[in-house]
């Protein structure tokens, strides 16, 4: 139950409002600055106050938050960028830390549009751990802070806390899970797998720009995914062990299955050794 008296920052007449979500690791400062080019279009990424948004995000899927708690803290934190006297033609707001946020986007903004990349958990792994996760104050944060990271351990009930790389996967089984079950029944909600997305092939992300309601065209070099990881600190899964790929895919699944990673020759091999 979400309280009925929240007013909502956006009027679908005059504002359409777009949602893109994931995991993170999946292009999303790219889409603020692709789709910030028209004048009437706001696209951003990451607005702050989203640490204060991540922490309540991340106690929502700990369900220690209700989702009637969360309307009015997304309402605070993100009336300030509508302004109701010259309202944009579209928001677009590139987050992923708002994904614990999804059952209330339709009472604080009107009829807003889900967008849901989804990336191969094998590659969003990598991505995650070469980003950084595993030093500095990145990991000091996401192993003290608290909700500052889910706490995996408690809402998997798992019998002791996972190493990086199994934690890791169990947080992409988390949030695509949690995105799935309070968004795919909604008219307004899309899927899109970053692989597609960044191909090369531009009809992905012509059917993404129409989606949100924005007549773009479409460049092969704009198809550049921002901020990519460029440690080392873990290789791609052709690399890893047997035990590994076993793990991970037993985690990842079913939803790994359904869309469709996990299908090549060398992978298959992997889990039967």
């Amino acid at each position: 139950m979400v309280p009925r008296n929240v007013h909502k920052i956006t009027d679908s007449t005059k504002t359409r409002s777009v949602f893109i979500i994931s995991t993170g690791r999946t292009g999303t400062k790219f889409f603020e600055t692709f789709f910030n080019d028209p004048p009437d279009v706001v696209a951003m990424h990451e607005p702050k106050p989203s640490r204060i948004l991540r922490m309540w995000s991340n106690a929502r899927l700990e369900n220690r938050v209700s989702a009637r708690q969360l309307a009015p803290v997304l309402l605070a934190k993100r009336k300030k960028f509508v302004d109701p006297a010259s309202p944009p033609k579209i928001y677009i707001e590139s987050n992923p830390f708002a994904v614990g946020f999804t059952e209330v986007f339709s009472k604080v903004f009107d009829k807003p549009v889900i967008i849901h990349v989804v990336r191969d958990p094998r590659d969003y792994i990598k991505s995650a751990l070469n980003h950084g996760n595993t030093r500095g104050l990145k990991k000091l944060f996401n192993d003290y802070v608290p909700f500052w990271y889910p706490d995996i351990k408690s809402i998997q009930k798992l019998p002791k806390d996972p190493g990086l790389m199994t934690r890791t996967a169990h947080y992409w089984k988390i949030v695509n899970k949690h995105i799935i079950d309070t968004c795919q029944d909604r008219p307004d909600y899309h899927l899109f797998k970053f692989e597609n997305l960044f191909s090369g092939d531009s009809n992905t992300l012509t059917q993404l720009a129409k989606a949100i309601g924005v007549d773009k065209v479409i460049k092969s070099k704009d198809l550049r995914p921002k901020n990519q990881s460029k440690d080392r600190v873990i290789q791609s899964w052709q690399d890893w062990s047997a035990e590994e790929c076993q793990l991970i895919n037993d985690i990842c699944q079913p939803y790994m299955g359904q869309y469709g990673y996990g299908t090549e020759p060398e992978w298959r091999q992997k889990l039967k050794s």
